[in-house]
């Protein structure tokens, strides 16, 4: 009995550590995905240069990077941070973009 509650004690710690792992992975800013994984979140930041929609979805360029957000509010011309995730559509990395902040000022 002793062990079984030792064992499910050790097991409960082991996937708080694991979530908490998880929950505080670093963020890299990228200016390119070709060092990047599926699924990996990252920072970009820059000018938006472009973008297309395509119905409540659009399409941003910064830096020449792909970046997919459901967002109605235009970007173009203005200087945003973008904390995303890492996606692998049709062989094609892109970002999908969780948070846009938009840059006042200089």
């Amino acid at each position: 009995m002793l062990m079984q509650r030792l064992a499910l004690c050790i097991a409960v710690l082991g996937i708080f550590v694991l979530i908490g792992l998880l929950a505080f992975a670093r963020l890299e800013e990228v200016t390119s995905l070709n060092e990047t994984i599926a699924h990996q979140r990252v920072i970009v930041r820059g000018m938006v240069a472009s973008e297309r929609s395509f119905g409540n979805s659009k399409i941003i360029a910064v830096n020449g990077l792909e970046i997919l957000c459901d967002c109605a509010q235009t970007f173009r011309g203005k200087n945003v941070t973008i904390i995303g995730s890492v996606d692998d559509f049709n062989e094609k990395k892109r970002v999908v973009a969780l948070e846009i902040y938009l840059k006042y000022g200089k």
